[in-house]
């Protein structure tokens, strides 16, 4: 979710924990830090190395579908 003044991303783990996290947020086991959000994903910086996170999409019809 992107508006003007805050960037926040919805994340779902394997184990079904759901969560909202913000840009500045921990994320990984290697003490990653969110350090962007757009509409393509998220971006996790550790230890120097950016990693993006695709975004996945999925709306109630799609999950009907498989």
């Amino acid at each position: 979710m992107i508006s003007p003044s805050m960037k926040t991303a919805f994340i779902r783990k394997l184990t079904g924990d759901e969560y909202f996290v913000r840009i500045g947020d921990k994320l990984g086991n290697a003490n990653g830090s969110i350090t962007g959000i757009n509409y393509e994903g998220i971006e996790v910086t550790e230890d120097s190395k950016v990693i993006s996170l695709s975004v996945r999409n999925r709306s109630v019809a799609n999950e009907n579908a498989e």
